[in-house]
């Protein structure tokens, strides 16, 4: 049996490049993973044939942050009462850093415990 309090995976996300519809890999059944001939981790959608990096490209959450577009949302600014100016990962501190993951884990955390309960119900 998998012990799931020790079991994490990345949420990823893509983004269809001329729609802008951005959705996380796998809750579509046409969604797949593969590694390119370098290594590298590459989406694929079964449906369209279209893929990264010509068709789609990888985010870093459901906002659309990627590594050339930092900012954070307006849902975030007024969270962590930040302005424009003060929006943008590079320039967060190391406490707001590990807060927001610590957020995130815990968030992470009560739903796997509770699909964990569900199925357990079953």
């Amino acid at each position: 049996m998998i012990n799931f309090e020790y079991f994490c995976l990345a949420a990823l996300y893509v983004k269809d490049i001329s729609s802008d519809v951005i959705h996380m890999v796998g809750t579509d059944a046409h969604d797949r993973l593969y590694l390119d001939a370098n290594g590298n981790i590459q989406y694929l959608n079964l449906q369209s044939g279209g893929g990264t990096p010509d068709d789609y490209s990888f985010v870093l959450d459901e906002d659309g942050h990627n590594q050339n577009n930092l900012p954070f949302s307006k849902k975030e600014q007024e969270l962590y009462g930040l302005d424009e100016e003060d929006a943008f990962f590079t320039n967060m501190d190391m406490d707001t850093i590990n807060m927001l993951y610590l957020k995130k884990k815990s968030e992470a955390d009560k739903d796997i415990n509770a699909l964990m309960k569900f199925l357990n119900g079953r």
